[in-house]
């Protein structure tokens, strides 16, 4: 068999260097593309930042995103706190970005799995199948892609006594966190922020009639950031109002997020 020549041997290199440079830079294209389309990091609510990370995952991988098909499930019981909290930790050390301005929307979430969702009108749904091992990024896929049948409406009679279940769980992960908190090394201006916020962070309450001063009136600080070359410190930005909704509010901006109810017809 010949043997290839020098010159046809640099040539073939090359062409294996510039085809390389060429896939590389598509890839790189092609990512920035698809970050800009799913923008997950931009999203401060639980679910749709998580759905939207999924989907950019399952892109990246050229992979198509195939919904289960679950069965049933029976009556449904929160999961004890400490597994909730844990959800804010990776060994042992903060999640910061779960700690963000809307932290409680991250706690009503995990509460409640996504299972409740409400309406203008103030129905209370509960979504009817079993979630098992999955993860919470397929979960938030499933659940953004449920249909109506999936969802139950719940009588009222029993729907008032739900989010009051839902609001006393949410106290008691937020007093759990706080008690984790304090036993965690808080050595930065922004682990010390996030831990002052989360102290003045009001309870929970089930409706908006319940609200006081200290949801409506909530400020967000920040920390303060280094100027650089050993300079100090600038000042720290002002705060920010973040009026803190009520349970049932924040059900009700979630099932927003969801598929609707609303059948939608076909025009003539």
């Amino acid at each position: 068999m010949r043997q290839p020549t020098l010159h046809e041997t640099l040539d073939t290199d090359q062409k294996a260097v510039k085809h390389k440079v060429e896939k590389e830079g598509f890839a790189e294209h092609f990512l920035d593309d698809l970050a800009q389309k799913y923008n997950w990091h931009e999203e401060v609510y639980p679910y749709a930042h998580m759905y939207k990370y999924n989907m950019y995952k399952h892109a990246i991988n050229e992979k198509p995103v195939r919904i289960p098909q679950l069965p049933s499930t029976q009556l449904f019981e929160f999961r004890s706190t400490m597994d909730i909290v844990e959800f804010f930790f990776h060994k042992g050390k903060l999640l910061l970005n779960r700690f963000g301005p809307h932290v409680e929307e991250w706690i009503v979430f995990l509460v409640t799995e996504g299972r409740y969702r409400s309406n203008a009108n103030q129905n209370l749904f509960r979504y009817e199948k079993e979630r098992g091992n999955r993860d919470w990024l397929t979960w938030c896929t499933v659940l953004q892609q449920s249909p109506p049948s999936d969802w139950t409406n719940l009588h009222p009679d029993i729907k008032y006594n739900t989010v009051i279940n839902i609001t006393d769980q949410c106290n008691a992960v937020l007093s759990r966190l706080l008690k984790r908190l304090r036993r965690t090394e808080i050595n930065t201006d922004y682990r010390k922020v996030v831990f002052t916020n989360l102290q003045n962070l009001p309870e929970f309450v089930p409706f908006q009639s319940n609200r006081n001063p200290t949801h409506k009136q909530f400020k967000w600080y920040f920390e303060r950031r280094k100027k650089g070359g050993n300079c100090g410190y600038n000042k720290p930005a002002k705060s920010q109002r973040y009026p803190k909704p009520s349970v049932q509010a924040m059900l009700r901006e979630y099932g927003e997020w969801l598929p609707s109810f609303r059948k939608k017809k076909n025009k003539p």
